[in-house]
């Protein structure tokens, strides 16, 4: 008992004399989210199945138009605002995006002005509807619509690009602007991957091939 107590009295007097520990053990880092992961492991990670029909598909399905964000202003706008290179300026209503200074990263065509821009879907709505969309309850499909969560999942670009790329894939357009592929097919991999829908075998060949050289 004896021994105890001047064990216990000992490592008492050091610890006083050391002052508290104010060291604390490092956080173990955070598990990478799927839009941090490398696009060629997303890529791996892609069910592939054969082109289906697209029997039932309606733009509608996917919610009447933007969504509101928390800002009070409808995603088009927040788009706009994430992608000016400068600060924008807004209209009378706090909201609308009136002038700013965008880049279209599928052909290199630079604007300030807004109309000029479309907002595409870098998987359009009607090839989400093909690779698994289709059975999702329309409330999902509006949230998938309105993803403004991943990096590019949508995108300010010219009227002429986003008509051009219509609801092809990659494997049936890609943009004009070669610099820009590396980003486009990561980007469509990762929207691919976050919302577990599938691709296509002449897809897959054409993500692949580019994925070779990025």
């Amino acid at each position: 008992m004896i021994v105890l107590l001047l064990v216990a009295g000992f490592v008492a007097f050091r610890h006083s004399q050391d002052g508290p520990s104010t060291a604390q053990e490092p956080a173990p880092p955070a598990e990478p989210t799927e839009g941090e992961q490398p696009a060629v492991e997303l890529f791996a990670s892609l069910a592939v199945t054969g082109e289906v029909d697209r029997d039932g598909y309606a733009r509608e399905a996917f919610g009447e138009g933007w969504l509101v964000g928390p800002d009070g202003c409808e995603v088009r706008d927040e788009v706009l605002v994430e992608e000016s290179r400068v600060p924008v300026t807004r209209g009378a209503d706090a909201c609308t995006v009136v002038r700013g200074d965008w880049s279209s990263l599928y052909d290199g065509y630079t604007t300030p002005d807004p109309e000029e821009l479309e907002i595409d879907h870098m998987v359009p709505l009607a090839e989400a509807w093909d690779s698994g969309a289709g059975v999702w309850p329309a409330e999902q499909r509006e949230q998938y619509a309105n993803d403004t969560r991943r990096p590019d999942a949508l995108l300010a670009v010219t009227a002429a690009m986003n008509q051009s790329k219509s609801d092809r894939d990659p494997a049936e357009w890609m943009p004009p602007n070669r610099d820009a592929w590396c980003r486009y097919v990561d980007a469509w991999i990762t929207q691919k991957a976050a919302w577990k829908l599938t691709i296509d075998p002449a897809e897959r060949e054409a993500l692949r091939n580019v994925l070779t050289s990025c």
